[in-house]
């Protein structure tokens, strides 16, 4: 019993490519998510809604954003198979991420011509254990069979837009400006030494940089049957917060289980954009042991 589900941006999906990815083979699962790029034009990024749709034209379509999540996705359930070393599948897949910006990015710029990367989660069942991975807002949850929260990864992006609201954004330096957004890129994203206060000011992100393998979280965890298995993408991580979310996702029947998360997601995004309704994808299955086991070499 697995769905997957991925949504564009209500908004302005219409207008732009879709960068998320998702894959499930038997009990290996994964979402990635490709990092938001520049548009060719212009540098200074809009504030209002009318001219972010024109600006939305010059958008790289299609997107190496969404070929790098591709490779995640596509990676994670052929390497899944003879594994459940999860940090391990990851550092592979970084190494093919870099391959491919070799090939595409001649001179990172960290705008326009920044490396491709994702962010991700992913894991595996082998007995009554998971296996798991992720890196940033990349995430996991694990519900009970009654609806109690008994797992969540943590948001690593979190901490440091945190720190970023606190520390770096200003009315004259913020994320519409290019100045800003080399910033954050050189100086925040895959620098494991960035330390504030005693406290690590970066996040994580597969680009190819050996830089990211440090942010990549792992663990295992024993599940019960019943238990809900949710892989998502950042999109997701509101939903993941009401109240009514596991009441829609957890159907006897498995076919209801996709259409009713689908139509409670898209009146959730049409009344709050900001909370729920950017791109957002999910793998989701309940568990439910098998008779024999999957097999997986020890690694």
């Amino acid at each position: 019993m697995i769905i997957k589900i991925q949504l564009p941006n209500i908004k302005y999906g219409q207008l732009i490519p879709s960068e998320d990815a998702v894959a499930a083979h038997h009990h290996i699962f994964c979402v990635a998510d490709g990092i938001t790029r520049d548009p060719k034009l212009p540098k200074d990024f809009p504030k209002d809604s009318r001219n972010i749709r024109k600006i939305l034209k010059y958008y790289p379509n299609p997107s190496g954003a969404k070929a790098v999540a591709d490779i995640f996705c596509k990676n994670f359930i052929r390497l899944g198979r003879n594994t459940n070393d999860i940090k391990k599948i990851f550092i592979k897949i970084n190494g093919l991420i870099r391959n491919y910006n070799r090939k595409k990015i001649k001179n990172v710029d960290y705008l326009v011509n920044d490396y491709f990367g994702c962010v991700a989660s992913g894991g595996l069942i082998k007995y009554d254990v998971l296996y798991y991975g992720y890196i940033c807002d990349g995430g996991l949850a694990i519900f009970d069979k009654n609806g109690r929260l008994k797992f969540q990864t943590e948001d690593d992006m979190k901490k440091f837009t945190d720190f970023e609201k606190k520390h770096l954004k200003t009315k004259n330096l913020n994320y519409s400006l290019p100045a800003y957004r080399y910033l954050i890129r050189t100086k925040h994203r895959n620098r494991p030494n960035k330390i504030f206060n005693s406290r690590l000011v970066s996040y994580g992100a597969l680009t190819g940089e050996k830089s990211a393998e440090p942010f990549i979280g792992q663990g295992k965890i024993k599940l019960t049957k019943g238990d809900l298995l949710v892989f998502y993408s950042d999109g997701f991580i509101e939903t993941l917060k009401n109240r009514n979310f596991f009441a829609k996702i957890y159907q006897k029947n498995s076919k209801l289980m996709p259409k009713k998360l689908v139509s409670f997601s898209k009146r959730l995004a049409l009344k709050n954009y900001e909370k729920y309704g950017k791109e957002r994808s999910l793998v989701a299955t309940i568990f439910l042991p098998a008779n024999k086991p999957p097999q997986i070499k020890k690694g």
